[in-house]
């Protein structure tokens, strides 16, 4: 059974990242103080509600709300070596989806993981291969999905 490294809960879903287990709601800590999950949306694939994947019945799924109350509908994405939630229904390096029972309120919201409190890594951990620019791929990351969007609003 899966136990979150951080809070020690065995009941949420796990969010593997950097190969450190921790649930979902550890990961975004500034999103879970403000959204929570809807547990009325379930998967096959996890034990608590809210999240869904990307595919299959769980894409489906996760349609079907995003028509009926878009605002309710956040993507869990791949920004290049962390994860970022951000609103809406993303297609371009999605990870999962949420589904929270609040609606968002600025379409703008993005939440980064927080994975590592940096004051419990040393040195070593920290070292990096070369200079990397998280604004960058999370400014490119944007410009795609507004492309993503205005193409699938052209289709539907």
């Amino acid at each position: 059974m899966f136990r979150c490294a951080r809070c020690g809960d065995q009941r949420r879903d796990e969010h593997a990242s950097f190969d450190v287990s921790i649930c979902m709601m550890c990961a975004y800590p500034e999103f879970s103080e403000k959204y929570e999950l809807d547990d009325s949306v379930k998967s096959e694939h996890y034990e608590c509600g809210g999240i869904l994947e990307t595919y299959g019945e769980d894409f489906e799924k996760a349609k079907d709300i995003y028509h009926k109350s878009s605002k309710r509908v956040w993507t869990v994405v791949d920004c290049g070596g962390s994860h970022m939630v951000v609103t809406g229904m993303a297609f371009v390096n999605r990870v999962n989806y949420l589904i929270t029972k609040e609606e968002w309120k600025d379409e703008n919201e993005e939440y980064l993981d927080q994975i590592f409190d940096l004051d419990e890594l040393d040195d070593e951990e920290l070292e990096d291969d070369g200079p990397t620019n998280r604004e960058q791929d999370i400014n490119d990351y944007n410009e795609l999905r507004t492309r993503e969007a205005m193409a699938y609003n052209k289709e539907n």
